[in-house]
């Protein structure tokens, strides 16, 4: 229904309703008061479905009470207050549940609006403080580097997105076209629809890796054993490989770890850094054609002097050209030569470790393999 139907649809019921609550069977005022969370999603004829959701909010049928409490996240500020202590207090659970509902997703939405403003006033005090300190033309450059880097994370993540969604939209098209034409192939079909699941998998992926590299590190930390650690990595690489029919057993993987040393850390997100190097040192030989050479990998956790501990992740894979690995060790996410891979491995496992003061370092040849080293500080800062 366009824009401009809708409106009129909706003056029409208004009009029926206040001359009388019977005036349109219930059914339709079930689709009355769908009609009216329609147009508040869309931002159109806001004040006449507001009028409508106050009068449908006392409808005897607690059914079309609850269509009403279901449009409440759409509900302007005070018309959602107002609606929602309406309906908070219905004699039908259905309808109370569903403002409950509605409360919860207005308070999550609240608390990610809050998280968003603090985030950027965060960035805006960092400016100030660069300019306060620096000048205005450190605090101008500052920014134009961060806009720029800005510009290349949205581009490289568009770049992958629209490396799968090309084919994707070309498998939709082609269906369509078939079933139009009545040209039916259930095996040609079923691959098609087995290719699209996995560019929708790899979507999925890409949108999880997003938003875990777009989130908060969080400050807290406790002192972890890095033996645990390792094997948590370890455990959830191999079982991901599994599960994507890898035979983990090809490759020989040597694990050495004292059982003393800990280091102060936010488990989890050390663990991903681990786990996320370790998987590319498995992938790498999926481009290793030498049938001959043994694969190895290799885990060692040691002291580097009385202040860090150094988890070094090793292979004997086929190793990166020079411009490879200069691209890679700047850390840019989106940036992936692996026809599965998102680009944000190893630039998430990057910002988690500086999270923690601590460093990645990678180093590789062609022919010989990649080493990557991940250093972190025994204690942490007070601050940091």
């Amino acid at each position: 229904m366009t824009g401009k139907a809708l409106g009129s649809e909706l003056k029409k019921a208004l009009a029926k309703l206040q001359a009388g609550r019977e005036a349109i069977s219930w059914p339709e005022r079930r689709e009355v008061a769908q009609a009216a969370s329609q147009a508040l999603e869309a931002g159109e004829h806001v004040d006449t479905a507001l009028a409508l959701a106050y009068l449908l909010a006392e409808d005897a049928k607690w059914e079309v009470r609850k269509d009403v409490a279901d449009l409440l996240p759409l509900a302007p500020g005070e018309h959602f207050a107002k609606l929602a202590a309406k309906l908070a207090e219905d004699s039908n659970a259905f309808v109370r549940n569903s403002v409950e509902r509605a409360l919860s997703r207005r308070r999550k939405g609240e608390r990610e609006t809050q998280r968003k403003r603090r985030g950027l006033d965060h960035v805006q005090t960092q400016y100030k403080a660069i300019e306060e300190v620096h000048g205005q033309l450190a605090a101008d450059k500052a920014r134009r580097m961060a806009e720029r880097l800005y510009d290349v994370l949205v581009g490289e993540t568009l770049h992958e997105m629209s490396r799968i969604m090309t084919p994707l939209k070309a498998d939709v098209n082609t269906l369509l076209r078939r079933a139009a034409a009545g040209q039916r192939d259930p095996d040609a079909e079923s691959v098609t629809l087995g290719k699209m699941k996995e560019r929708m998998a790899f979507l999925e992926r890409l949108m999880d890796d997003m938003r875990a590299y777009s989130r908060q590190t969080p400050a807290e930390r406790r002192r972890e054993r890095l033996l645990d650690i390792v094997v948590e990595a370890k455990n959830a690489v191999l079982e991901n490989l599994k599960a994507k029919g890898r035979d983990t057993d090809a490759v020989a993987l040597d694990v050495s770890v004292p059982e003393n040393l800990t280091a102060e850390v936010t488990r989890h997100q050390i663990v991903v850094a681990v786990a996320n190097a370790l998987k590319n040192a498995y992938e790498s030989f999926d481009a290793n054609a030498d049938k001959s050479r043994a694969k190895r990998i290799s885990i060692e956790v040691r002291s580097a002097g009385e202040t860090e501990v150094q988890v070094v992740i090793g292979d004997n894979g086929p190793g990166m050209a020079p411009e490879d690995l200069r691209d890679i060790r700047d850390f840019v996410p989106g940036r992936t030569s692996k026809s599965q891979g998102t680009g944000f491995g190893l630039p998430l496992a990057h910002r988690y470790v500086a999270a923690h003061g601590g460093t990645i370092a990678i180093e590789s040849a062609v022919g010989t393999g990649t080493t990557v080293t991940i250093t972190l500080p025994v204690e942490q800062e007070d601050g940091a």
